[in-house]
């Protein structure tokens, strides 16, 4: 199995890199591998935009969680993420296209200025942390069958994924995730069935079964119990339906698309798919309830794989799981890396160096760096994880730059401000406060600061009126 397994890892990854190199030959300018020319079509719009957050979190986490607190969680993966697909679609994606930039920080800059632009940019180049979690994960599934030590299994998986990301941009991240979201997606479905099947001999069968003999208390969607968990779920809604509109992923899929109504079309049917296909991991935690035993509360979907599967079958499963973290991995790559090249250092250098050798400079040391926080302890991605919340200030000054015609650039720049400072009060005052191991964000401040920065906006862009009319 072992040797299957190390075979199928090989070629999987000789076909990465070959479709990459068969992407490069796209590639002649800093737009070509940003954004792929703006040249992708409806069903590679939308398989990049699926496969950048059907990832390992998704297939894993989701379906660990639901084994233990239910059907709660949903709210976030998939229903949240799912409805902030459809919602950006409908309502930015024609607009963000039709402005014809290369970065969520451009588009600040157009209405906000430069200062909004850095602070912006801060704010998308703190996702590498998100990236170092996946690249760990990975290379805990290489420790476990190859025994291979963690620190080789990540240097050896950022090499690999560094290596075809530098070669294609866009393109090759864009046809890649074809593959890896198709094999990913085959063996949740396969697994699934195979789940379903166990439960009652067929699929309907097993779900009337699981449904029926399930505690009540798992399908509960709704917390009914503390304040603190009621505060939680509301933070759960809010990050997953706003803070992922206004990432730097999702708005370089949009300007990759061939036009307005494709990135429209492809994000709103990525929605719909990743609520359809996002429902199966947590099927799978739910059975992992009645299957599993009751120790396992860790690794419900790779222990439902063991249980079930044949040997070459749990190879081919391993491979899915490879296929999910890749496909997520190269994407938060190249998008800080395009962040940092555009946005940062681009205006200090473009006189000296190419927007697309920046970029590919920026993409070794964003992966250096990752595969660095890797390595350093679990502690640090705990941090870095909590960034999810900083990207909800900028939803609010992107929803302004994208819906407000008459801004001024001191409301983006305080908004954004005001917002990194209450995240970082946050922080810091509950790791001073706490004398064990503390939560680094309470339940509800994600609804707090996605109110907080709402009415700031509003109360400064109100102020900078009536000093002007003055």
């Amino acid at each position: 199995m072992q040797l299957a397994l190390g075979i199928g890892l090989v070629v999987f990854f000789a076909l990465m890199v070959g479709i990459s190199l068969w992407a490069s030959r796209r590639i002649h300018s800093g737009e070509d591998f940003i954004v792929a020319g703006r040249s992708l079509s409806g069903l590679m719009t939308t398989a990049t935009i699926m496969a950048t957050w059907y990832a390992a979190e998704t297939i894993l986490v989701t379906a660990d969680t639901v084994r233990t607190d239910g059907i709660r969680v949903t709210v976030l993966e998939p229903l949240g993420i799912g409805l902030c697909l459809m919602i950006s679609g409908a309502l930015f994606a024609r607009r963000l296209w039709d402005m014809k930039l290369l970065t969520l920080a451009d588009v600040i800059r157009a209405r906000f200025g430069p200062v909004a632009e850095k602070l912006q940019a801060f704010i998308s180049i703190s996702y590498i942390g998100w990236v170092a979690v996946q690249l760990l994960g990975l290379a805990g599934v290489f420790n476990v069958f190859f025994d291979m030590p963690l620190p080789t299994g990540i240097i050896l998986i950022t090499v690999v994924l560094t290596l075809y990301t530098l070669i294609g941009g866009m393109w090759s991240v864009a046809m890649t995730d074809i593959v890896q979201l198709t094999l990913l997606l085959i063996g949740v479905v396969v697994l699934t069935a195979r789940v379903l099947a166990e439960l009652g001999g067929g699929p309907l069968s097993g779900l009337a079964v699981l449904l029926d003999q399930l505690d009540a208390e798992l399908l509960v969607l709704i917390p009914d119990g503390s304040a603190d968990e009621l505060q939680m779920w509301a933070g759960w809604i809010v990050i997953g339906v706003f803070a992922n509109t206004a990432t730097q992923d999702l708005v370089q899929r949009m300007f990759s698309a061939k036009s307005s109504r494709t990135a429209e079309r492809a994000t709103i049917a990525a929605g719909v798919l990743y609520i359809v296909f996002g429902m199966f991991p947590v099927l799978l935690g739910l059975a992992g309830s009645l299957l599993l035993d009751d120790a396992i509360s860790v690794g419900v979907i790779p222990a439902l794989a063991e249980q079930l599967f044949s040997p070459t079958l749990s190879v081919i499963f391993a491979l899915t799981l490879t296929a999910a973290v890749t496909s997520s991995v190269d994407s938060g790559l190249l998008a800080p890396a395009a962040v940092f090249a555009r946005n940062i250092a681009g205006p200090v250098l473009r006189e000296r160096v190419s927007l697309i050798t920046l970029t590919r400079l920026s993409v070794v040391g964003i992966a250096a760096i990752s595969a660095g926080m890797a390595m350093s302890g679990t502690r640090a991605f705990e941090l870095i994880q909590s960034t999810y919340s900083l990207t909800l200030p900028s939803f609010i000054v992107l929803a302004a730059a994208v819906y407000h015609k008459n801004t001024r650039e001191l409301p983006g720049i305080v908004t954004l401000g005001v917002g990194l400072g209450l995240w970082c009060y946050e922080i810091v005052g509950n790791i001073v406060t706490s004398d064990g191991e503390p939560e680094l964000l309470s339940p509800g401040f994600p609804v707090i600061l996605f109110g907080s920065c709402f009415l700031v906006y509003w109360a400064t862009h109100w102020l900078v009126t009536r000093i002007e009319q003055e």
